[in-house]
Order: C-alpha cells, then sequence, then structure tokens
C-alpha cells in the first residue's frame, strides 16, 4: 500500500549531513594508534576500514572523542556517552545485512567504509556503511531508538520523525526532503513501513524506516531501490572485541 505525501520545503545548507561516509575530510585530531578521528564544524567523526576495525576500535575511539567534547560540547556529550553506554551493555553494534551476510562495504580510495558522525540528523550520533552502488555515494545509517520509542508511544515512521523535528510546528518536515511517500515493504520476514524521499539536485532516494530499536536510513540509487535491494535487507548484531 503506496500513500503519497508530497510537500514544498524550504531547503537549509546541511553539506555535512548529506554526503555521509564519503571523502576524506581536513583532520583536526587524529589516532595513529586507531581509527582516524576528524573534526569538522564542531562534528567529529571517526573512520573504519572494515568491521573488524570497527568492532576492535568503537569504544576507544567514541571514548576519545568525547574526551574532546564534554568540555564545550556538553549536550554532543552527553549524546555520545550514552550511546558508549547502551554499547557497552549489550556489547553489540547494530549491522546492515543482505540475506543474513553483512553488507559488504565499499572498497574505494579516499572514501571510507565505515564512518561514526558525533551529531548528525536529530542531533544524535548515528553510524555510516558505505557500499557500492554504481557511480551513487550510497550509505546505510543507522542509530538507536529504543528510549524514543517507548517515550514517544510510537513507531509509524512518519509520526516518528515528525516528533523527533528539533523545531516542530514551523511546517517544515526535517530532513529537508522535497517529496515522499510511503510503502509498506516486506523486508527480511518483516513488513515494514518505509518512509521513501527524494532531495533537491540529488538523485538518490532516501529510505527512512524503524527497524526493531533503531532507525535506518538508506541513501542509494533509485535502480537499488527498484532492484529489490529492501526485500533482502535486515539488521544482525557484532560482536565488540
Amino acid at each position: 500500500m503506496k500513500k503519497s505525501i508530497v510537500f514544498s520545503f524550504i531547503i537549509a545548507s546541511m553539506s555535512l549531513l548529506i554526503t555521509g561516509c564519503s571523502e576524506n575530510r581536513t583532520a583536526t585530531t587524529t589516532n595513529s594508534n586507531k581509527a582516524q578521528i576528524n573534526m569538522v564544524d564542531g562534528v567529529y567523526s571517526a573512520y573504519f576500514d572494515d568491521y573488524n576495525d570497527l568492532s576492535l576500535n568503537l569504544i576507544d575511539n567514541l571514548t576519545e572523542i568525547n574526551e574532546n567534547l564534554k568540555h564545550t560540547e556538553e549536550e554532543t556529550s552527553a549524546s555520545i556517552l550514552q550511546f558508549i553506554n547502551l554499547i557497552e551493555e549489550s556489547d553489540l553494534i547494530k549491522v546492515p545485512q543482505i540475506s543474513g551476510e553483512n553488507l559488504k562495504l565499499r572498497q574505494k580510495e579516499d572514501y571510507y567504509s565505515i564512518s561514526v558522525e558525533t551529531k548528525d540528523f536529530y542531533n544524535r550520533p548515528w553510524i555510516f556503511y558505505g557500499f557500492d552502488d554504481g557511480d551513487s555515494n550510497s550509505y546505510v545509517k543507522i542509530t538507536n531508538i529504543s528510549s524514543e520509542i517507548g517515550q514517544l508511544d510510537s513507531d509509524e515512521i512518519y509520526e516518528f520523525m515528525n516528533a523527533m523535528d528539533p523545531i516542530p510546528d514551523d511546517g517544515v518536515f526535517y530532513p529537508p526532503y522535497t517529496e515522499m511517500y510511503e510503502e509498506t515493504i516486506d523486508m527480511n520476514d518483516k513488513s515494514i513501513d518505509v518512509l521513501f524521499a527524494k532531495r533537491d539536485n540529488d538523485p538518490r532516494v532516501y529510505a527512512n524506516f524503524i527497524y526493531d530499536d533503531s532507525m535506518v536510513i538508506i541513501c542509494c540509487s533509485e535502480e537499488n531501490i527498484e532492484s529489490g535491494f529492501l526485500n533482502e535487507f535486515g539488521l544482525g548484531n557484532l560482536e565488540l572485541k
């Protein structure tokens, strides 16, 4: 079942949020013993080569980032600390899977396979997983929303995103999508309501949905969406080392 939702929006400049897990950025903080840590406009990013690198170094890099943030960005620091505690409690991190196997990561010069951004949509940390998709800069990004689902008492994606809007009742949907529609997708033995969206001057499709206790955004080519990519998609657990 498809429900059309079309809007006109005021588009803000959000280049950091659009690019996600993409090209090298100018580093202001690095760690030679662990994954590289960069900072741009107050947002820290930690980059990882593969799932093993993520498993080995995620907590150490988040802890280092938090040390840099806690005296200057209290709100972001609290969000990162909550993220660290959540991961340490389970000793697991969610990773994207296709047909039960971890998503094959992009291996491309000047591009990172995995990145963790300290402050992305809804001012919260997200993990980006880049994957090959022709010439498109495509990725899956994931954040845990278990506490928000309980507080908002809704797991319907459009209602949830409206409730998470940092500036409610301003008549502008966030993120700044230019057109949207909802469709129920059979995804890895689950029926998932997906909010599909486009952005100005961007040929890619953004598939937004809630999967268990995570919010997922897949940004990829329209051809990939139409190929049935989502039907084989799921989330798995990666144990931390």
